[in-house]
Order: C-alpha cells, then sequence, then structure tokens
C-alpha cells in the first residue's frame, strides 16, 4: 500500500481473493494517516469505493466513522440528502392538506393531484376556499396539468 496515503481508498478496489482483508489493512493504514482532515477524506473515498463490493456491516465494522462524518465530501452528501428529505417531506404534507381539504368539502380527491408540484398544490389549497363545486377543481386542475 505504499507510503502515499492518497492511494490508500484505491487498494480496495484491487483484486483480492480477500476484500475484507484487504480493507482492514487500509482501516489499519488510515490511522495513521495526518493530517485528520485529509484522514476524514480518505476514510470517505474508502466507504463508497468498498461499497461496490462489500456489504454496508463490514465496511462500517472495519472503517472507523468517526473521521469519515468530519469530511467535506461525508458532509456534502448528508446536506443533500437533508435537503431531499425535506422536499419530499413539504410535498407529502401538501398533498396530505390538500386531500383532506377536498375530501371534507367536496367528498372526493382526484388522484390528479400526484402530478402537482408543491406550489401548485399550495395554490390548489387557496384557491378551493372559493370554489362551491367539484367542477371548479376539475376546471383548475385542467389548467393546471394542461389536459384539458
Amino acid at each position: 500500500m505504499g507510503s502515499r496515503p492518497g492511494t490508500l481508498p484505491l487498494a480496495v478496489l484491487g483484486r483480492t481473493s480477500d476484500p475484507k482483508a484487504v480493507l482492514q489493512a487500509v482501516a489499519h493504514r488510515l490511522e495513521q494517516v495526518h493530517p485528520p482532515a485529509l484522514r476524514a477524506e480518505l476514510t470517505t473515498a474508502c466507504y463508497i469505493l468498498a461499497g461496490l463490493i462489500l456489504g454496508h456491516n463490514d465496511i462500517q465494522q472495519m472503517l472507523q466513522s468517526q473521521p469519515m462524518r468530519e469530511s467535506v465530501t461525508f458532509q456534502a452528501i448528508l446536506a443533500e440528502g437533508r435537503q431531499v428529505g425535506r422536499e419530499e417531506g413539504a410535498r407529502a404534507e401538501a398533498l396530505a392538506l390538500v386531500s383532506r381539504l377536498l375530501r371534507h368539502k367536496f367528498g372526493q380527491v382526484p388522484q390528479r393531484l400526484d402530478a402537482l408540484s408543491v406550489a401548485q398544490l399550495e395554490a390548489l389549497g387557496e384557491a378551493l376556499l372559493d370554489w362551491d363545486s367539484p367542477a371548479e377543481l376539475d376546471q383548475w386542475l385542467q389548467q393546471q396539468l394542461g389536459d384539458g
């Protein structure tokens, strides 16, 4: 594995009959890498590359997760995941609220609501307060979805 720590993540992809042993050796070598910021980035790279050939539990047992959690790469992946989760949560909440309001007002919820964006669902939530019939809802949906 040589004296170049930057190549450590690549070692886990080498042809070997025992990739777990290679990862264990890499993990041991990573513990000696300084500065800690470099160790964190290399640990993250090893984790990602090892994921191509080993299972999550094997990797987690061999690589210390704390340095990895401190890496900018891990933080970027985590931030992106959180943003996606927030967006999915906002859409699910908007859809649930509008569905409850429509069910209460008209006794039905069109399946076409699934095709609406969060902004459209929010606009629908406001617009339905002024409607008196499901026909107004249908007309609004046709305008928004272009299926009329």
